[in-house]
């Protein structure tokens, strides 16, 4: 929706009253045809029942003002994902309610439910560095006001399913090009004075088989995003009420579910900053057990496959190579003089052949100019042979699972002794995170625990070889 001409943004704002504070926090200024209200308060989240059910009634107020066309709310922390309690529905209500349009006038970025209540008002702006989003998935939760149909409505299917099974955000001057924003400029609040609210326009068109692809693709098995795209599916399809009824619902089935918990236990680990010294250690338990496998007859696109199904964004020989295998060789020496674990020549091979990753066009994989996609090397089968002879190894066909629970097994047993040698349980899964575990899982640790191995991953803490086991898969 293009705004009206410059020339009507120096009228309005060349008719400015002195703001006046209305409640404390926030201040009320008359602009020629539109009320602004400036919120200097903490996010609504934070507001007491008290003060939601006052900013309601000041709201309603200034929509029925005969002075003005317009409302304009604004804030430095109006749209954060608010982190109380609060139950703010007061504030939707009173923006559905009969009325002068609101427009939402957003100063940074509009988050989880600073998101849902900008898009409850009639209009949005903000300005060109800002962002708009839905973490809340990746903590387990749906948006619970409305902001679903809401997003439905004035997005295409797939660009609402990024943003909420994936918690992707959407910068300002991409969200303005697909109609989530009315428009960006440098002061929000100056363009919202002259902006008008958009006709609605007809649904979007709704096939749901595109996006089960999509999740199919990139989130197998994953319990959130499948909230997200059954909860989005019923906004398309059902009305707002039964649609709204039917995301709260799934949002609880999804909090109390193993998956809920472990995403929340997972944001939990994020925000304990690990040591990074444990970091190598951890790494190397993984890219070490990957190797072994290699040298008993897997393929790197076999290991990464089995790892990226368990869940690995990135899998661990693919990250290698992104790394460098340079870099990963120097980073990850074992720091016991008396390991336990094997010794492969396959890395060092790799290396003297120069195969050194991504920026060299081989590693565990060849790369084509400007193309970063792991390809399967032919090349690679001599120092595979290689690299088994002098291990002593006879190479076999090695099953997916066996993959997916030696490694698993390797990546719980390291954890094991780093937490025996004083790591908190909490930092393991942060670090653990950090390597690509699937958040949805919790952590390395986190998942141990919750699969009932902590016996078995303390076992491999004190045992010279890794056996396999499909247990901790």
């Amino acid at each position: 929706m293009p705004p009206s001409a410059p020339g009507a943004i120096r009228r309005h704002t060349a008719a400015r009253r002195r703001p006046s504070a209305v409640l404390p926090g926030i201040d009320l200024e008359h602009v020629s045809g539109a009320i602004v209200l400036r919120f200097g308060t903490p996010s609504p989240g934070e507001w007491t029942n008290a003060f939601i059910t006052a900013v309601a009634g000041l709201l309603s107020h200034c929509r029925a003002d005969a002075r003005a066309c317009a409302v304009v709310l604004t804030g430095p922390r109006l749209f954060e994902d608010t982190s109380g309690q609060a139950d703010i529905t007061p504030l939707f209500s009173a923006i559905a309610a009969p009325g002068h349009f609101v427009v939402a006038a957003i100063p940074g970025s509009a988050m989880g439910t600073g998101l849902e209540l900008a898009l409850a008002c009639h209009a949005r702006t903000a300005t060109p560095a800002g962002r708009l989003g839905f973490p809340g998935i990746l903590r387990g939760t749906l948006p619970l006001n409305g902001g679903i149909a809401r997003l439905a409505r004035l997005l295409a299917p797939e660009a609402a399913l990024e943003m909420l099974a994936f918690g992707t955000p959407l910068p300002a001057p991409l969200a303005q090009r697909l109609r989530l924003l009315d428009a960006v400029a440098a002061d929000p609040v100056g363009i919202a004075l002259a902006t008008q609210p958009a006709a609605a326009g007809p649904p979007p068109h709704f096939d749901p088989r595109p996006l089960h692809a999509i999740l199919r693709r990139r989130a197998p098995g994953e319990a959130a995003p499948q909230a997200a795209l059954q909860s989005l599916t019923q906004a398309l399809s059902q009305p707002p009420q039964r649609a709204l009824a039917e995301a709260r619902h799934l949002a609880a089935t999804l909090a109390a579910s193993p998956q809920g918990l472990a995403l929340r236990h997972a944001t939990l680990a994020e925000a304990t900053p690990p040591p990074s010294t444990a970091a190598p250690a951890l790494r190397w338990a993984l890219l070490r057990e990957a190797i072994h496998l290699l040298d008993e007859g897997a393929t790197p696109q076999a290991v990464d496959l089995a790892m990226r199904r368990f869940g690995f964004r990135t899998p661990p020989l693919a990250a290698a190579d992104q790394d460098g295998l340079d870099h990963v060789a120097q980073a990850c020496v074992d720091p016991r003089p008396d390991a336990w674990h094997q010794y492969s020549p396959l890395l060092d091979l790799l290396l003297d052949a120069g195969r050194t990753g991504r920026a060299a066009g081989a590693g565990w994989y060849r790369y084509a100019p400007a193309d970063p996609r792991p390809l399967p090397d032919p090349a690679l089968a001599p120092l595979l042979a290689e690299s088994a002879r002098a291990a002593c190894r006879r190479r076999r066909p090695v099953e997916e699972a066996e993959i997916t629970a030696r490694c698993i097994a390797a990546l719980a047993g390291e954890a094991a002794r780093l937490i025996d040698r004083g790591l908190a349980p909490l930092a393991a899964d942060a670090l653990s995170l950090q390597l690509g575990f699937p958040r949805w899982r919790g952590g390395i640790w986190h998942h141990v625990l919750a699969t009932g191995q902590a016996g078995f991953a303390a076992q491999l803490a004190t045992m010279p070889t890794v056996p396999p086991s499909p247990t901790l898969a």
